[in-house]
């Protein structure tokens, strides 16, 4: 079924609102289902920064992974399916704990290298 030429269109937040110019009413019609891997990258990217060390060897990947495929997935769907910003700032997050976690892996080496010994947890 086409829509009148009269009718004025926004999609934000997996939602899209109509706007009948002729009628003056704002529909909300919510079909857009959010990508189930934007939430696991996000909330692996999360839970990685809160438990940096040693999880977020894991952690940092498994979010920069999942929302890269989220992405892709997303874009492929046309539309259909939501979750974008989600992926995105679990990409962003997921590289923040990849680095940190590199960061702090090879200063556990270059301690073990130059002393015998790991860094002290205390």
């Amino acid at each position: 079924m086409a829509e009148p030429a009269a009718t004025i269109g926004r999609r934000t937040a997996g939602k899209f609102w109509k706007l009948d110019a002729m009628s003056e009413d704002l529909t909300v019609h919510s079909g857009n289902t959010y990508e189930p891997a934007a939430k696991t990258a996000l909330a692996a990217g999360i839970v990685g920064l809160l438990l940096l060390w040693p999880f977020g060897l894991m952690l940092g990947p498994l979010a920069l992974w999942s929302g890269i495929s989220a992405r892709r997935r997303i874009e492929a769907t046309d539309g259909k399916l939501a979750g974008a910003g989600l992926a995105m700032a679990g990409i962003v997050i997921g590289a923040i704990v990849s680095a940190l976690s590199a960061l702090m892996l090879l200063a556990e080496v270059a301690s073990f290298m130059l002393t015998g010994g790991l860094i002290p947890a205390y």
